[in-house]
């Protein structure tokens, strides 16, 4: 059974500044590529089969850091993608409230099924995320794989390993350049590390612990 590092990318500046990304396809900040740094160090010493990642700029730029010490090449995968969050995107957190408030408040009595203006659900990015995670699973039966990916889809994803309800999923903090390890997938999934930072002691503290993308 395949045994998943899964990787958050680094910090962006749109993280910073609390801004929706979702598809956007931003680039990582000197602290994300620090943070990148960081977490390929982390897993430098690991026996590594593959490294696959969201196809968005943010994620290859981490996985290719990762990859370099394993003499690997990331395999980009569109389904590992952040949610799309259509108009919502290349907004900050404050705007979407201050323009969207009654959407805002549709949003938090179903934050699974809700869909953004032009946008997909947390539902649909579920469903994708865990059907590309289960095909590259698949390649790899008995070996380890990193996976870079975003903080709703690992949120998503972690969560379903847990049994954790979707809409409590996102009460799990993933954050930026953090590793979470899951064993034994798919048959019987444990989680054995959730939010791993200890490799990013002394670089500066996460802006975006929340929400994620």
């Amino acid at each position: 059974m395949t045994t998943l590092l899964l990787v958050r990318h680094g910090q962006t500046v749109w993280n910073s500044q609390l801004r929706y990304q979702g598809h956007i396809d931003t680039e990582l900040s000197q602290l994300g590529l620090a943070q990148a740094e960081r977490i390929a160090g982390r897993l430098r010493d690991e026996r590594i089969a593959a490294i696959y990642t969201s196809d968005l700029r943010r994620c290859l730029e981490t996985a290719e850091i990762i990859a370099a010490p394993h003499g690997l090449k990331p395999v980009p995968l569109p389904g590992l993608r952040e949610a799309h969050y259509g108009e919502w995107q290349g907004l900050t957190y404050a705007d979407v409230r201050a323009r969207y408030p009654e959407l805002v408040a549709a949003r938090r009595r179903d934050v699974v099924g809700f869909v953004p203006p032009g946008g997909e659900s947390l539902g649909a990015t579920y469903e994708r995320v865990v059907a590309a995670v289960q095909q590259l699973a698949g390649r790899h039966p008995d070996a380890a794989v990193v996976v870079v990916t975003h903080g709703g889809p690992l949120r998503m994803l972690v969560g379903a390993l847990l049994g954790v309800p979707p809409g409590n999923s996102l009460r799990l903090r993933i954050d930026n350049g953090s590793l979470t390890i899951c064993e034994s997938y798919p048959r019987s999934p444990v989680v054995a590390v959730a939010n791993e930072t200890c490799h990013l002691r002394g670089l500066a503290a996460p802006d975006d612990p929340a929400l994620g993308n």
